[in-house]
């Protein structure tokens, strides 16, 4: 920070020893000694500022010539403080390569590939809800009279209606066991994208 006035930087470094639990009146009688020749000899208060150097040097220049020691807070906050450096330089950053990718899939993969997946599986599922539906009915429908004597029973008997709704109604059902592991394996796939952007954009793994 820069200092214009001699308030200003005076206020600072009586905090600033304040705050290390260090005697200030010395030090306060020297920086004043040093204002009142430097604007003897021409200079601005700010530039008298400047030439001290900040509060924390002068702080740390006194420690060093006088032997003293920091106070038990001040060592913990200094700690601290190198602590919380130290865990920001170790944290994962984002990768630039990373999100390029994830960028271009989006654009040309995943934007068409993921809607069509939908689709598909959607689809899958009406296919094997009609085809349990109306094997069931064409079931159902063999054992009405009157409704049972179509073309088609006319021609191959009155149990291929039966046999056939069965059939189909088996298919359904076939269908319908893999319905479970298609709805999870689309929501696999939009997990697996979801935390592959989660590394791309925040260098962190996902925790889902």
């Amino acid at each position: 920070m820069i200092y214009s006035t001699k308030a200003e930087f005076m206020s600072a470094l009586t905090d600033r020893f304040r705050q290390m639990s260090l005697p200030a009146d010395e030090i306060i009688e020297d920086i004043e000694q040093h204002f009142s020749e430097g604007l003897e000899n021409g200079l601005t208060e700010q530039e008298i500022c400047e030439k001290l150097g900040s509060p924390e040097e002068i702080a740390e220049a006194y420690i060093q010539d006088n032997g003293c020691e920091l106070p038990p807070p001040v060592i913990n906050a200094v700690n601290d403080c190198g602590n919380i450096m130290a865990n920001r330089e170790a944290a994962p950053k984002a990768s630039a390569g990373l999100i390029t990718a994830a960028l271009c899939l989006d654009i040309f993969v995943y934007s068409w590939a993921i809607p069509t997946l939908l689709v598909l599986v959607i689809a899958y599922i009406a296919v094997a809800f009609a085809l349990v539906v109306s094997g069931a009915v064409s079931m159902v429908i063999a054992f009405i009279p009157g409704v049972s004597e179509s073309l088609t029973n006319l021609m191959f008997g009155s149990l291929f209606g039966l046999f056939s709704g069965m059939a189909v109604l088996g298919l359904g059902g076939i269908m319908s066991v893999f319905v479970t592991n298609i709805v999870k394996g689309y929501m696999g796939i939009i997990k697996s994208i979801a935390r592959f952007h989660v590394k791309a954009f925040t260098g962190r793994k996902a925790g889902f």
